[in-house]
């Protein structure tokens, strides 16, 4: 229908929902999608479906949701071609504007706008290309009224999320076997994974390891802690990740990071173009991967409008809560160790290994809880 109305970049799923595999292939053919959906519930539910999984795909993506009582086909033999298209061009909408549309109400109360912003946010979380995030949460923050940082904080956390239920292993529904059943039992019910946390540390690091921040450490002669400058480098490496002997668990990942504290110890801060063009292609692989992807398009600035916000001033607050998020799963996985222990020194009736043990996972817990309340922010409503 819509080619009778001279449309012809269209394409149908076929009375079917999406699925991953359009939206591949949609992607080779074009970066730019305007998704039309009926006016009703159903077809409302299936936008909003379609948004996050062609966000992403890292598709830019506009959403048109037609008249009540109305589909493409219908909507296009009941207009004239030049009213489709002015229809078309006049209602397509930004997901961003969509979703507020959607969910926002002056009658909401401060929790039912929390949670409409949490959906808008999600949507953001699932764009691949960090500065085009960043971009989203600028408008985001002058638009709402709300805090940049916190808005980002959110964004990170919402990210982590997805990228956990990814790596969770789903068995087959069949548990009479008895493989599949040693296979349910060693799967964890959430992902104790720090790749995620891994891989984003190392991208600030590569881009911005030689920025200075401000950190609050402990010297020597003072009672309280001082405020010191020092690099991301230096803070991701030495002051958090050697100072607390914890470790990166992919190998790849690790031998970066033993790279960097190398050049630390010679009194040399690494730069982008230092990885880049490091003798060691394991290394350089790695940066030109996680430097790509926060490469941004040429147009945003001046085709959109849209003012690159300065991503610096933002590295403070996402490092730390990267070093916390990686923290915290390292300790849970400590966690499960001992407990294990504990089984089995119980089974043993050892009563000195007890009690060192329940020691070590009350200490355990606690540094967990107050990692966790770092962690727990909430998006507020100013």
């Amino acid at each position: 229908s819509l080619h009778k109305a001279g449309i012809e970049n269209v394409v149908a799923s076929s009375g079917t929902s999406l699925t991953t595999e359009q939206v591949k292939m949609i992607h080779r053919f074009t970066n730019n999608v305007v998704v039309l959906y009926d006016g009703d519930a159903a077809g409302i539910k299936a936008g909003i479906r379609a948004i996050d999984m062609l966000l992403e795909e890292g598709i830019h993506v506009k959403i048109l949701i037609f008249p009540d009582n109305d589909d493409p086909d219908s909507f296009v033999n009941k207009h004239t071609p030049e009213e489709v298209n002015r229809f078309l061009k006049q209602n397509e909408k930004d997901f961003i504007q969509f979703k507020k549309e959607l969910y926002h109400s002056e009658h909401q109360s401060p929790v039912e706008k929390a949670k409409a912003i949490e959906e808008i946010l999600r949507s953001v979380a699932r764009i691949p290309n960090e500065i085009e995030r960043r971009v989203y949460i600028q408008t985001l923050s002058d638009d709402l009224k709300i805090d940049e940082a916190t808005l980002l904080r959110n964004v990170q956390k919402l990210r982590q999320e997805i990228y956990n239920k990814k790596e969770i292993v789903h068995s087959p529904k069949d548990d009479n076997s008895s493989q599949q059943k040693e296979v349910k039992e060693k799967i964890p019910a959430v992902s104790l994974t720090t790749e995620y946390e891994e891989r984003e540390l190392l991208k600030h690091l590569i881009k911005y390891g030689n920025v200075l921040i401000n950190v609050d450490a402990e010297i020597e002669g003072y009672q309280e802690k001082q405020s010191l400058e020092v690099t991301v480098c230096e803070y991701i490496v030495l002051y958090e990740l050697k100072h607390d002997d914890i470790n990166f668990e992919i190998p790849e990942h690790f031998l970066l990071i033993e790279e960097i504290e190398n050049c630390l110890n010679n009194n040399f801060v690494p730069d982008e173009n230092y990885y880049l063009h490091h003798r060691n292609p394991t290394i350089s692989n790695l940066a030109i991967k996680y430097t790509e992807e926060h490469k941004l398009s040429p147009h945003w600035e001046s085709r959109y409008n849209i003012k690159i916000p300065p991503i610096i001033t933002e590295v403070n607050d996402v490092v730390r809560y990267l070093i916390l998020s990686f923290k915290e799963k390292k300790i849970r996985k400590i966690l499960l160790e001992k407990q294990k222990e504990l089984k089995k020194a119980e089974e043993q009736n050892n009563e000195e290994k007890i009690h060192q043990l329940l020691n070590d996972i009350q200490q355990l817990e606690s540094i967990k809880r107050h990692i966790n309340q770092r962690l727990g922010n909430r998006i507020i409503i100013v």
